[in-house]
């Protein structure tokens, strides 16, 4: 379904038995997604089928959403991705799991905890 997102939009929008999206007419690239409890989301597709969740709709307002979308999109036309530093974030190596995650639990609870924690660890 195409419409115009708005608050009038919004507000004529009942759950389904399956989750829907409404594309905006006005933006290539901005939906709201209604899901079958009721509740509502913002979201920008971009690229090949990649999707940003913006927020939840009565957090942000559709001109909000639409003004965020209306970024997201030109980053992706300058070929950044909006995506790129959750990723970074996300990243893990194994030592980097071992260092941060890992061996402060295993050292705060078990008696051997920090010759298994060597072990594990790579010689540096």
């Amino acid at each position: 379904m195409k419409a115009l997102i708005s608050h009038r939009l919004l507000s004529s929008l009942k759950p389904g038995l399956a989750k829907y999206d409404v594309y905006d007419s006005r933006l290539a690239g901005f939906v709201v997604r209604v899901h079958p409890t009721g509740k509502m989301a913002y979201y920008c597709v971009y690229g090949r089928a990649r999707w940003i969740k913006l927020g939840a709709v009565g957090v942000l307002t559709p001109e909000q959403a639409r003004d965020k979308a209306v970024g997201i999109l030109a980053d992706a036309t300058n070929g950044i991705d909006p995506q790129a530093e959750r990723k970074a974030r996300k990243a893990h190596t194994l030592e980097s799991f071992i260092v941060e995650d890992y061996g402060p639990w295993f050292r705060a609870h078990r008696r051997t905890g920090g010759m298994t924690v060597q072990y594990l660890l790579p010689l540096s």
